[in-house]
Order: C-alpha cells, then structure tokens, then sequence
C-alpha cells in the first residue's frame, strides 16, 4: 500500500529520493477516490514532512476528496491534514476551511494539545480565523489539557491567536 511506505518513510524520518516520490504522488493521484480519510492525511503529510511539493492536480484532487470525506475524518486526521495544507503553502480554499472549522467543532474532545495548536497554527498560517466557536472549544480544550503543552506549542498557539486578533483589527479598520 502506497500510503503505508509514505507512513513509514514519516515515522523513520527516512529522506526519499524526489523521482520515488514523484512515481508514488502519480500513483496516489490514480488512486485518490479509493482513499480513506486515513489515507487522505498519511499521504498529504508524508510529503509535507519530505517537503515535498506536489503538483497542482495532486493538490486539487486532494482538496476535493477531503472535501466530499470531511465528515468521516477524526479529529487527529482533520489537524494533520490542515497542518499538511499550510506547511506545504497550499491553500485548500475557504469552503474547505469552512467545513473543517464546522467538523473540528464537532470533534474538539478528540484533540490533543499538539492537533490543537497545529490546527490554529495552519489556520493562521492560511490566512484564515476559524468560526468563533471553534476557538471557544479549543480555548476549553486548551485550558483542560495546559499542562500538555510543549513551550513550542505554546508559542505556536500564542502566534496564531496574534495573527487572528490582527486580522480582525485589519478588516474593522477598513
């Protein structure tokens, strides 16, 4: 399974050569309708790990079937894939965010301290600030679970609450 080897070539930190990676990106693409959430986020972060940038109608078909499966990914999958969007500077689109803000609202419970903050770093590295209730269950979240939090999740958490609050300042002064 192609997603397995990108798995595991993530959790070994293992550098894969760009013409493997390549060769497994045009074989996903083939294969993105028969993905599961599971696989949908294995994938994405596998290349966001290798820095690996896919191309264009990789991206698009992403987005796409994440879009139609959103409502089926767990709380762990919908902080990575958002994660693996921002960390590769793809831009999934505001209806894709819209729908993630939704389904992570729904499963806020289900996140830890590290999917919390890199939910809200991806989103403001996006350019986009999550529904109010959102923020308010992972403030609650945040709050249960504060002694969790690395120094860098902190941090990262604290820069996305600054970029949000500057991005309000920003459309209330126009």
């Amino acid at each position: 399974n192609l997603t397995n080897s990108l798995w595991a070539w993530m959790q070994l930190q293992y550098s894969v050569d760009r013409h493997l990676l390549h060769l497994v990106e045009q074989e996903c693409l083939y294969k993105l309708e028969s993905f599961t959430p599971q696989h949908l986020t294995t994938s994405l972060s596998a290349f966001a790990k290798q820095a690996y940038h896919p191309r264009s109608e990789f991206m698009q078909g992403h987005i796409a079937e994440s879009r139609k499966k959103i409502s089926q990914f767990t709380g762990p999958e919908l902080a990575q894939t958002i994660w693996a969007y921002a960390t590769l500077g793809r831009h999934p689109g505001r209806s894709f965010l819209e729908r993630f803000s939704s389904e992570s609202c729904k499963q806020s419970v289900n996140f830890n301290s590290q999917e919390l903050t890199r939910s809200l770093w991806a989103c403001a590295k996006l350019g986009y600030t999550p529904q109010a209730l959102l923020l308010r269950r992972f403030k609650s979240q945040a709050e249960e679970q504060l002694a969790e939090f690395s120094p860098q999740d902190l941090v990262l958490g604290m820069w996305a609450c600054v970029m949000f609050d500057r991005g309000r300042r920003t459309l209330t002064e126009t």
